[in-house]
């Protein structure tokens, strides 16, 4: 399908409420960084439906445009009329690539995904080999640790901490190791649809054939894809999948999971886009984190559904690193601001994004998988 098509059977009578109204510009991740008026929300769209309406045809300049979106659903949160940018830049991405104006750093991402099976070009024997599943036999397995890209190669110790976590509450897991593809989800936000279906297609068909019945993710996009985004490609998982998260809490709700030394420090959480704003998950790591925490949990002023974005989502991070790693300095801001000695993640790729600001700022960062380690 492509923009013309896209929106007009679906959006094109809402999308003029972009056009009279730039309200959204205030709280949008990327124009809040770079101050340039094509990257506010209103004008993305509008040089969508310049596009849509023949005015304009795609070049490498719409394209870069088109790129500069975090795809954090701020903007929608802050709209009266609840108008979805995000749906709407994924599918120009889209048109953009079908016309072959990929950028050379979108065009990278789709050949480490077809050779390599993850977004950073690394061997697919080398994700997280030291991993050693409780289970031999997928018969006896209660639960399947989908590790993700990020968490397999640069940000080790959250898989780490979590392997801790399920053997000191006794549960039988596995690891997918080489037969775990990427999600796909980095591929469909880049509009590398017809890569991100071969993705979920492969996932799909493997992990439905171990007959386990529960699948856990610490990243939120891997949840959100696996959960919410397989069935849309035509595909899906023929079991429950749950955030790292979620799956804590049912432990400690067990009582399978018991917590020995309560964390004495001030602790604040930041809500990751895709577990906050697009899984609606908010509760869960706060509970967790009361239990973790004998001090009360400190909140930062933009939270929940308004919580600020990390500056790395929507494939950003793959095709402006730079920018990227420092959009997430007005998190560690805040968190900074209401005083908190640990900044709490639930998300590899958000604390890869605050790491080195967090650091600057004196603050530690964790993400609430290894809090809970420290806690046992």
């Amino acid at each position: 399908m492509t923009t013309k098509d896209y929106l007009t059977n679906k959006i094109q009578d809402e999308i003029w409420f972009c056009y009279q109204c730039p309200m959204c510009k205030a709280v949008c991740t990327t124009h809040h960084y770079t101050r340039r008026e094509e990257d506010a929300p209103e004008p993305r769209v509008h040089l969508v439906e310049l596009i849509r309406r023949g005015f304009l045809d795609w070049d490498e300049s719409s394209a870069e445009i088109i790129l500069n979106c975090n795809l954090c659903g701020l903007c929608r949160e802050w709209c009266a009329s609840k108008q979805d940018i995000s749906a709407i830049m994924t599918t120009a991405r889209a048109d953009v690539v079908n016309q072959g104006l990929a950028p050379d750093s979108v065009v990278r991402v789709d050949e480490s995904l077809n050779k390599l099976k993850n977004i950073y070009g690394k061997p697919l024997n080398e994700r997280f080999h030291d991993i050693s599943p409780a289970s031999s036999s997928v018969n006896d397995v209660e639960v399947i640790y989908f590790i993700g890209c990020l968490s397999a190669y640069d940000r080790q110790e959250i898989p780490e901490a979590m392997i801790k976590i399920l053997q000191a509450a006794g549960v039988n897991y596995t690891v997918l190791k080489g037969e775990e593809w990427c999600c796909g989800l980095p591929a469909y936000q880049l509009g590398l649809r017809d890569r991100a279906k071969e993705m979920s297609e492969h996932n799909s068909k493997f992990i439905n054939g171990t007959g386990v019945k529960t699948i856990i993710a610490s990243c939120p996009g891997c949840a959100k894809a696996l959960d919410l985004e397989y069935p849309k490609w035509g595909t899906k998982l023929n079991m429950e999948v749950l955030h790292h998260t979620v799956f804590i809490k049912k432990l400690l709700d067990e009582g399978r999971l018991k917590l020995k030394k309560p964390i004495r420090k001030k602790l604040t959480y930041h809500d990751p886009c895709h577990l906050g704003r697009n899984m609606e998950i908010y509760n869960a790591p706060r509970e967790v984190l009361k239990r973790v925490c004998e001090m009360n949990i400190l909140e930062m002023f933009a939270t929940r559904e308004k919580a600020l974005c990390c500056g790395s989502g929507g494939g950003y991070k793959l095709t402006n690193p730079e920018k990227a790693n420092k959009m997430g300095s007005r998190v560690t801001d805040e968190a900074a601001f209401v005083k908190a000695d640990i900044l709490v993640s639930a998300c590899p790729l958000c604390k890869e994004s605050f790491s080195k600001d967090a650091a600057e700022k004196g603050l530690e960062l964790k993400d609430i998988a290894e809090l809970i380690v420290d806690s046992l």
